[in-house]
């Protein structure tokens, strides 16, 4: 009944048009046409100023939000950009404010809050891609990879730079690799070299994806390919120690860890495991020093309980 009320209600309109005059259609029960009176335009103005007043305040909220957010004040970027969704509730470019809203929540680790903000974003916006790329982030990190691979999905329905498109493909390698699918982790990984020969983080992700397949002899060996084009990258080293270690080869481990360290000392996780190469290798006084050095640096001493007893033997 509404929808018959409203297109009676443009059909009138039309007509007045035609006939030189301005009406209001009054759509409620019992209503009618009427023609404007001063009241009328005078309201009408008021309503125009009052828009554009708060589309000035809206605009001004946004860009120093986004000013506070260059700079990490997330609480102050929280406060105006809630302030702008008040002031137009219902404004469509509010797929922005709650973008950024839900960016604030996912930083914080308040994934919840971040995929509220976010549903509300692509409620205004379906195919606004940062949102989209955002949730798809905020689901990975809680641990929902079939979530995860929807807005994938949606996204590779629209049409995507070079940058959202890695962005994609990189969500959608950690979905299969929260799946347990590796095959296909390792195909996106593939693909995301073909993309780029020179993507490390992909030529990384290639290297994890065989390890968790199984596929060890190739883990090492493309492990071993990327220390030698990237000897000064902390992660391959490290990535490279995990599989000699698993390998059995605890000095070589021991020396891509130590390399490790060398380029970033401190990075509590890396002391832990030299503690454990130290440990493999017998060397226990140096696993102790390896252990407190990690503690120093904020690991809890209690997840290292387990480590502390071993070098006491």
């Amino acid at each position: 009944m509404k929808r018959m009320f409203f297109v009676l209600g443009l059909l009138l309109a039309f007509s007045a048009a035609d006939a030189g005059a301005q009406v209001l259609i009054d759509l409620k029960r019992g209503g009618g046409v009427r023609a404007k009176t001063a009241d009328d335009y005078a309201a009408q103005q008021q309503t125009v100023r009052r828009t554009e007043a708060d589309s000035t305040q809206w605009s001004d909220c946004v860009r120093r939000a986004l000013n506070a957010l260059a700079v990490d004040s997330l609480d102050e970027a929280q406060t105006l950009l809630e302030r702008a969704l008040a002031l137009r509730p219902e404004a469509e470019a509010n797929c922005v404010v709650l973008d950024n809203l839900g960016r604030i929540a996912l930083a914080r680790g308040n994934y919840r809050e971040a995929d509220s903000y976010l549903t509300r974003a692509l409620r205004l916006s379906p195919a606004y891609q940062p949102a989209r790329l955002t949730r798809a982030a905020v689901r990975l990190e809680a641990g929902r990879p079939r979530e995860t691979l929807e807005d994938v999905e949606a996204l590779e329905r629209l049409q995507l730079d070079s940058v959202a498109r890695r962005q994609t493909l990189c969500l959608r390698f950690g979905a299969h690799m929260q799946q347990r699918l590796y095959a296909q982790a390792r195909q996106d990984a593939a693909s995301l070299l073909a993309r780029s020969a020179d993507d490390a983080g992909a030529a990384l992700m290639l290297i994890l994806a065989c390890e968790a397949e199984g596929r060890s002899a190739e883990a090492l060996e493309r492990a071993n390919l990327f220390v030698e084009r990237y000897p000064d990258m902390a992660d391959g080293l490290t990535l490279r120690a995990r599989l000699l270690q698993a390998a059995g080869l605890y000095d070589a481990a021991l020396d891509d860890l130590e390399r490790a360290i060398r380029l970033n000392p401190r990075e509590a996780d890396l002391h832990t495991a030299r503690a454990e190469a130290l440990l493999e290798l017998g060397r226990t006084t140096a696993a102790r020093a390896a252990l407190d050095e990690a503690v120093r640096l904020g690991t809890p001493r209690a997840h290292l309980n387990t480590l502390y007893r071993r070098a006491r033997r």
